[in-house]
């Protein structure tokens, strides 16, 4: 009489490890997406967020010799002021050429970075929220979340630049004029915004 042979335990455990392994599959993505989140920067891009407008605007940076005063917005150049670098005597200011229809004036420092001065943003762009007229300046850099910027230095005081804005988007009023601080990660940014100044729109 046949005796009765013990079935082969191996396509059993191979199908038992499968399902472990396709059950550890989700973890393992996300501990790789957690790690690459940690340890990667992004490419730097600029902010665009849905219901605002973007801004076409210039920046026009301080020099050696020059620097813009900084003061409330103005929809006039004529009522900027400029002082020499060194001295810091009253001077006229340079001619600078303005994009076409109206624009502000706006000069304060910006977009100079975390107050430890251990980096500086590597970007800028403009967008105004119609529904709060709001303009946004969001400065923006990419980093790695464990990315602690290298070692803290003595960081530069800032200097004022010269923004001009288009307001052919904005009717007249008033508008808050926001910064809004930005580091950019693979997930989940950080955002710091504040308002700086507040302008009318004639």
């Amino acid at each position: 009489m046949p005796q009765p042979t013990a079935a082969d335990p191996r396509p059993r455990l191979r199908s038992a490890l499968l399902a472990v392994a396709v059950g550890m599959l989700p973890g393992i993505v996300l501990l790789a997406g957690l790690a690459a989140d940690a340890l990667v920067a992004p490419a730097p891009h600029e902010v665009q967020t849905p219901g605002a407008i973007p801004v076409a605007t210039s920046w026009i940076e301080a020099t050696d010799q020059v620097e813009w005063v900084a003061g409330q917005p103005a929809q006039s150049f004529a009522e900027l002021r400029c002082r020499t670098a060194r001295s810091g005597a009253t001077i006229p200011c340079p001619t600078v050429t303005a994009g076409a229809g109206p624009a502000l004036y706006f000069v304060q420092a910006l977009c100079v970075g975390p107050s430890s001065g251990s980096f500086s943003y590597q970007g800028h762009n403009l967008e105004y929220f119609p529904s709060r007229r709001t303009l946004v300046i969001h400065c923006y850099i990419a980093r790695a979340w464990l990315d602690i910027g290298g070692p803290m230095g003595v960081a530069a005081v800032p200097r004022a630049a010269l923004v001009v804005v288009s307001t052919s988007a904005m009717g007249p009023g008033q508008i808050k004029i926001v910064e809004d601080n930005r580091v950019e990660h693979l997930f989940g940014d950080q955002s710091d915004e504040f308002q700086v100044a507040s302008a009318t729109i004639s």
